[in-house]
């Protein structure tokens, strides 16, 4: 598949999530891979998970973020009603190199804020991951196209992490850096696996999402930046599939079960992060809402059959 076979498959899964965007104004949700500490309100029959019970947190966290549950507890609010500190993380949407160490959540930043430095050290996380797929394709003796647009990636992705960044300090955000070990080496089957999740899944509704926000944002300069991010996202999305059918059919038939069952995996995965109610603060951000992003992934499941 083409990068215009893509485009014109997004533009389709757009139009027809659209109408779930009540009133034209979509809510934002699918955090791409934030770390955020919430605070949510619990009710007087929580089976106690106010009075430290981890597993009633846990449930509580989870069905109020959408978010992988890295830590939660008792708090009270300021006015001293009973509530859980949930600190989760939630599904990244971009493709991260396998040895992205984890980052400090940065406290005190606005909603808007935080986001966009989280997303800026995504975007930089980026860089080495397609430089790092360059190499390996290299080293597994790919089509030299493959390496040259894996590289080309590369590139975009410096000026994502910048734009993204500025982005971030227009509203009083600072990311963190992406640190990233050293690369080790390993066989066709990995690379498989590590494109059909980071590529064929989280990026490709990357691009699916920044498409939608280049047209949905409330704020005119990310409207702008997600739409030259988009284009860019479009490309690297086409360049896993491409991949993919490089590598597939390369590996036994054991190796490619498992890659089928991880990228259907990754796509389930995704679809039970991005179930969360987000903040209508990020709503100037032009993320799709819960109901638009499921529609968008079960869109993108079925047309690329994931």
């Amino acid at each position: 598949m083409n990068r215009n076979a893509l485009s014109r498959f997004i533009g389709g899964w757009i139009l027809a999530a659209a109408p779930l965007a009540l009133g034209g104004c979509p809510f934002a949700g699918g955090k791409c891979g934030a770390e955020a500490q919430v605070t949510v309100l619990i009710a007087s029959d929580s089976g106690g998970a106010g009075d430290g019970g981890v597993a009633g947190c846990e449930v509580i966290c989870l069905d109020a973020t959408g978010g992988n549950v890295l830590s939660c507890g008792p708090t009270t609010t300021d006015a001293g009603a009973p509530a859980i500190d949930c600190h989760v993380r939630y599904l990244c949407t971009g493709r991260r190199p396998e040895a992205l160490a984890a980052s400090d959540w940065a406290p005190g930043q606005s909603e808007v804020a935080g986001y966009l430095a989280r997303a800026a050290h995504l975007e930089a996380a980026s860089v080495p991951a397609f430089e790092q797929l360059a190499e390996e394709l290299g080293e597994h003796a790919a089509p030299a196209g493959l390496v040259a647009r894996a590289r080309r990636a590369a590139r975009d992705e410096v000026r994502h992490a910048r734009v993204m960044a500025a982005l971030a300090r227009r509203f009083g955000g600072t990311a963190a850096p992406a640190v990233v070990g050293p690369r080790r080496a390993r066989p066709l089957e990995a690379l498989a696996l590590e494109n059909a999740v980071e590529g064929c899944v989280r990026e490709t509704f990357g691009a699916v999402t920044a498409t939608w926000q280049a047209r949905a944002a409330g704020d005119a300069r990310v409207r702008a930046v997600m739409a030259r991010i988009a284009t860019d996202e479009t490309r690297h999305a086409e360049l896993a599939l491409a991949i993919a059918g490089w590598v597939e059919p390369r590996l036994d038939d054991a190796a490619r079960a498992r890659v089928t069952n991880a990228r259907r995996a990754a796509a389930d995965g995704l679809a039970h992060e991005l179930r969360g109610e987000p903040p209508a603060a990020l709503a100037v951000l032009g993320l799709p809402g819960p109901a638009v992003a499921a529609s968008l992934l079960a869109s993108m499941r079925r047309d690329l059959a994931i």
